[in-house]
């Protein structure tokens, strides 16, 4: 392990070796220097230790005494892992309670460095604190970075209508609200009532469908209400309120959907509901599209919107 990997901003590990002591006890400052030091760097130029990262050598040597440089990797891996899957779970409990938006998220480590993988994009190392909160607020700032495009600015506080940003606290790691100086809530347990989501609007989608003999034409309506709640009897108000109406007595059947959404949120439900009409046995789709809503419908938008 080079010092390089213990300091903020140049840190990784590899997985290697066993935990063994050494035979010949040393110092810790002399064992720390020896399982740090970079030999590819210049003496003088070997950087300053993250005190984070000096409290945990500190630890693993009172636990262990002076192992290996092998094992310290080891023992540094599953340490970074561990602070990094917390993080994770915290950052994306809270976006899911907030948000309709599900990205895919894995953590690797990538050539000696923790990677955060989020929609098969990537910034390595994604994290650099060795510090359990620090590396809370680290991972949710990345996260932050790394879906501004897909959703925008996220959290935001609902009563300032102002973004947030990951502030250590004594004990725990809370979003902050700078014009309201408040803290929304701590990262891992954010509430939906007090973020605002990014403002729906209405769009409509026209499907037509070739319906297979005794399909009960209410279905491919249901079936737009499942891929948009998870069921199309459910309890409470549906995630994204929505309106579908079908005409089943052309050829192709004409079934139109008017729906509320974020916008930042559209192209991922429209993808949803388009994969799970056409994984149907009980019709064919023939066409399937995104459009305005007319002008009648209009009425109808704004009460779909009072809904949610």
């Amino acid at each position: 392990m080079t010092r390089g990997q213990l300091r903020a901003g140049a840190r990784g590990t590899r997985q290697s070796g066993s935990v063994t002591s050494s035979d010949v006890p040393i110092e810790f400052d002399a064992w720390m220097h020896a399982v740090t030091t970079n030999p590819a760097s210049p003496p003088d130029d070997q950087g300053e230790l993250d005190s984070a990262a000096v409290q945990w050598l500190r630890d693993i040597y009172e636990a262990h005494g002076p192992i290996s440089r092998e094992a310290v990797e080891e023992l540094a891996s599953a340490h970074l892992t561990a602070l990094a899957h917390e993080a994770i779970d915290a950052v994306v409990a809270d976006l899911h309670r907030t948000t309709s938006y599900r990205p895919s998220v894995r953590f690797e480590m990538m050539r000696d460095s923790p990677t955060v993988v989020i929609n098969d994009g990537y910034t390595s190392p994604s994290m650099m604190e060795w510090g359990r909160l620090e590396s809370i607020a680290e991972i949710a700032g990345y996260f932050q970075e790394q879906l501004a495009d897909d959703i925008g600015n996220w959290p935001v506080c609902r009563a300032h209508d102002a973004g947030t940003c990951a502030r250590v606290r004594d004990d725990h790691v809370a979003w902050w609200c700078r014009p309201g100086n408040h803290d929304l809530a701590h990262v891992g347990s954010l509430d939906a009532s007090s973020v605002r989501r990014n403002d729906p609007e209405p769009i409509a989608i026209d499907v037509e469908l070739t319906l297979r003999d005794d399909t009960d034409p209410r279905a491919p309506g249901g079936e737009v209400t499942v891929a948009l709640c998870g069921h199309w009897e459910h309890e409470g108000p549906c995630r994204w309120p929505h309106n579908s109406r079908i005409n089943a007595d052309v050829s192709p059947a004409q079934l139109r959907t008017v729906i509320v959404i974020p916008a930042p949120e559209r192209d991922e439900v429209v993808s949803s509901i388009e994969a799970r009409l056409r994984d149907d046995t009980r019709w064919s789709v023939v066409k399937f599209e995104t459009t305005d809503i007319h002008d009648d419908e209009q009425d109808l938008a704004e009460r779909l919107a009072q809904s949610t």
